[in-house]
């Protein structure tokens, strides 16, 4: 895949970076080459998607450094699909799904996505929160500037989400034909996004 954005950082927040090519774990697994390898890594180490460790450790988490590894590895477009469908654990998936998210062109998202965004796989997100759907965590990756709840806290590029993903976002919340008619002068995106399947547009604002 080509990376769209800086091609050095892969757009991830500078004190982030920095943390994970500074770290021992990020240094440890740079020997590896190939997909398999990391993707056997994650297996093995990932038990969340929080960018930072938690507890008393401090550091970048072995999620992130793993992402941030296989965004540098050029991985093809069938890595890529074995990464998103992966049957071994809901973290490959999980870190298959960030890896687009920070390095994928915003116009081209959707195509690699648009089949996962129902999918009813269960699995933490954070060690400390509740299970969510796979197709939950997607979808609040591609909706929200902050990730998909409120411990993982994390940084992600802000980028035209609102343009290219405006119509299939739409049907992923299941607004109403009425907010779907809204202009955006009128309705901006998170407006759009408080609007859901079981509300409706009222005088310039919504209600259940």
């Amino acid at each position: 895949m080509e990376v769209y954005g800086n091609k050095q950082t892969f757009n991830f927040e500078e004190v982030l970076r920095k943390n994970i090519v500074d770290s021992d774990y990020f240094r440890s697994i740079q020997a590896y080459q190939t997909w398999t390898e990391v993707i056997d890594e994650i297996y093995e180490t990932v038990e969340s998607v929080e960018p930072w460790l938690t507890g008393n450790a401090r550091g970048p988490s072995t999620a992130f450094c793993c992402l941030f590894k296989l965004c540098s590895m050029k991985l093809s477009r069938r890595e890529i699909n074995d990464t998103l469908s992966h049957p071994d654990s809901p973290y490959i998936r999980a870190v298959g799904f960030l890896l687009l998210r920070y390095i994928c062109n915003p116009k081209e998202i959707w195509s690699w996505v648009s089949s996962y965004v129902d999918d009813p796989e269960e699995f933490k997100p954070s060690p400390y929160g509740a299970s969510i759907t796979m197709g939950a965590f997607l979808r609040d990756l591609l909706l929200s500037q902050v990730g998909p709840t409120p411990t993982l806290g994390l940084a992600l590029p802000v980028e035209s989400w609102r343009g290219n993903l405006r119509w299939p976002a739409l049907r992923i919340l299941g607004a109403s034909s009425a907010v779907a008619a809204v202009p955006w002068s009128v309705a901006p995106w998170p407006f759009l996004v408080c609007c859901g399947s079981a509300r409706s547009l009222v005088g310039g604002g919504c209600r259940q």
